[in-house]
């Protein structure tokens, strides 16, 4: 009888890991795409940006492709339920930024929110493009993080959703997961 009980806690053991392997490289239903674009500094206050904060991040063709599929492949994914993009000072081509752009509009055509957190101390016409396509936009600063959960806990109840990062998501979505 000790033997029988033994191996069916292994087996249970076995099946336990086999599924927390698996299910810890899918997408969560309820996920919230979170794309970061520039580099946007935590402030201690609400008056402005750090003295060492970030130069402008360059953003290379093949970046800006990138966040195109991924917010194409959310927008037809049904576990994808909203994006988040983090905007901070950006140096790039307006042409890929207007296209970035037109990506979040059509996300958003497809019923799924967008929240963008823009630093106002770097708040530009560069970032006020790509920025167009939210729903809502957030001010950075301590609470930003807060407000984007609470924004997306309005959405679809607390805790209901989980946030997954741009490359993770992308990775996930080229392996078929």
């Amino acid at each position: 009888m000790r033997n029988k009980i033994f191996l069916g806690g292994a087996i249970f053991l076995i099946v336990a890991v086999v599924v927390w392997l698996e299910m810890r490289n899918r997408v969560v239903f309820n996920a919230v795409l979170e794309i970061n674009l520039g580099a946007i500094e935590d402030q201690k206050d609400a008056g402005g940006a750090k003295a060492d904060a970030k130069p402008a991040v360059a953003l290379s063709d093949a970046e800006a492709r990138d966040m195109e599929r991924a917010m194409d492949a959310g927008r037809d994914d049904l576990r994808v339920v909203g994006l988040a993009i983090l905007i901070g000072k950006v140096d790039a081509n307006p042409a890929n930024l207007k296209e970035i752009a037109a990506h979040m509009m059509a996300f958003r055509k497809a019923g799924k929110p967008a929240a963008c957190v823009l630093d106002e101390e770097d708040e530009d016409n560069l970032a006020n493009s790509i920025a167009v396509g939210c729903d809502k936009r957030i001010g950075a600063g301590p609470d930003a993080d807060d407000d984007v959960g609470e924004y997306f806990d309005g959405k679809f109840g607390d805790e209901n959703w989980s946030r997954i990062e741009l490359r993770a998501y992308l990775k996930q979505v080229r392996e078929g997961k």
